[in-house]
């Protein structure tokens, strides 16, 4: 496939991503606390299946591991906010479903498997330890985020997700410069000042109280 288009679709991904962000602050700062608005959730999902296929277009295990787990995670967080169950079941299928057979369909398509992605020829094994890192330390932010909403019964962005979030975005802004990737630096960088600033209405919030 041509690389234009192959970061065509990623560049669309990250527009969702930041997206989100904006929202997500907007509405947070309108309230001055740091808040888990829905549309936060149902951009993610729709960003990150988008994400998996930009992911696998370019043979990258260390951001399609991420994503494929944080998908989910965002199911779970819209099923917190009693959106999920709203969806027909046909669809709520679909939408399970899809990520895991897309990767195939694609895989399938450019004659690879995975032992071919984890053996990538441009990356070396160092680099591709730096980004699985950030990637597993950014994603965890979410499992972290779901443990901590589903011990609640209430989705939330806690403050432990703000502070995993800067220093997994560092890893993998200093892993997409070396793999020159402008998809994931361009949105890892987007995200610093937004990850700051809910970290601070957090500890402002906590500080008043």
């Amino acid at each position: 496939m041509n690389s234009n288009l192959i970061f065509a679709i990623g560049f669309t991904s990250q527009l969702g991503f930041g997206l989100r962000l904006l929202i997500q602050m907007f509405l947070s700062e309108k309230q001055k606390k740091s808040l888990s608005p829905t549309i936060f959730w149902v951009i993610s999902l729709i960003s990150s299946f988008i994400m998996i296929i930009y992911a696998s277009l370019r043979m990258d295990l260390a951001i399609l591991v991420g994503q494929i787990v944080t998908y989910y995670i965002y199911i779970v967080n819209l099923k917190l906010k009693g959106w999920w169950q709203k969806l027909p079941v046909v669809w709520r299928a679909v939408v399970i479903l899809t990520p895991v057979t897309g990767i195939v369909s694609i895989l399938r398509i450019g004659g690879l498997n995975f032992g071919d992605i984890m053996r990538h020829p441009n990356i070396p094994t160092p680099w591709l330890m730096l980004g699985l890192s950030g990637t597993i330390l950014f994603n965890l932010r979410f499992v972290y985020q779901v443990i901590y909403s589903v011990k609640r019964n209430e989705s939330i962005l806690p403050l432990g997700f703000w502070v995993i979030s800067l220093v997994g975005t560092t890893l993998l802004i200093s892993y997409a410069i070396y793999r020159r990737d402008p998809v994931v630096l361009l949105g890892q960088s987007l995200g610093l000042f937004i990850y700051v600033r809910n970290a601070l209405l957090i500890l402002r919030s906590q500080y008043e109280t």
